[in-house]
């Protein structure tokens, strides 16, 4: 993944909270993506904007480039915090979070694990993210009468081809519902670009 600094060295609010949102609209996500020949989604620029025009309900968003990974949050106040080189968790407190117990379970099962391939991470990440707790740790896959986990996604980035790239989705909980190939569409957003 791409290069950032330290977990939460930029976590910082971007605009004061909004008084005039009604919580009972249902609001549309922010579009990341930003207008032919602006500033790449990754700056934030675009989306601190989108936000502050708009009402939205509270969001988690990823953006990437080749450079830099960044996580935009949205509780009322947008937050940005900066992705790093590896793996990077984003769960409903934000990306990377310090002190999110699912954020510290699994860089805890994962601590002594290395991946010789970018398959058997992918694998890794499948198991782990249907694991339920124990003894000190963080359920990841969740289950409680009208919640838990609804879905969950697996974004894998290749440095140096993107052919490699490699989406995963899981519709409703990972335990019970397959990962889904989804790959391909990363190749349509940007065909022959990176």
């Amino acid at each position: 993944m791409a290069r950032g600094e330290p977990d939460g060295a930029d976590r910082r609010p971007l605009e004061p909270p909004r008084e005039d949102v009604d919580d009972r609209k249902v609001a549309r996500a922010p579009d990341a993506r930003c207008p032919q020949g602006r500033e790449p989604a990754g700056r934030g620029d675009h989306t601190e904007r989108e936000v502050s025009a708009n009402d939205y309900n509270f969001f988690n968003l990823f953006t990437a480039t080749r450079e830099e990974v960044r996580f935009f949050s949205y509780d009322g106040q947008l937050r940005m915090t900066r992705g790093r080189e590896g793996l990077n968790v984003l769960t409903n407190a934000g990306g990377n979070v310090e002190g999110d117990e699912k954020v510290t379970t699994i860089r805890s099962l994962g601590r002594d694990t290395r991946f010789v391939g970018g398959d058997k991470a992918i694998a890794w990440l499948q198991s782990t993210l249907r694991y339920h707790g124990g003894s000190g740790s963080a359920a990841l896959c969740v289950h409680f009468p009208g919640g838990g986990t609804v879905s969950s996604t697996i974004l894998a980035l290749h440095n140096a081809d993107p052919g490699q790239h490699v989406l995963l989705h899981a519709n409703g909980s990972p335990c019970e519902n397959p990962y889904r190939d989804y790959s391909a569409l990363l190749r349509q957003l940007n065909p022959g670009r990176t």
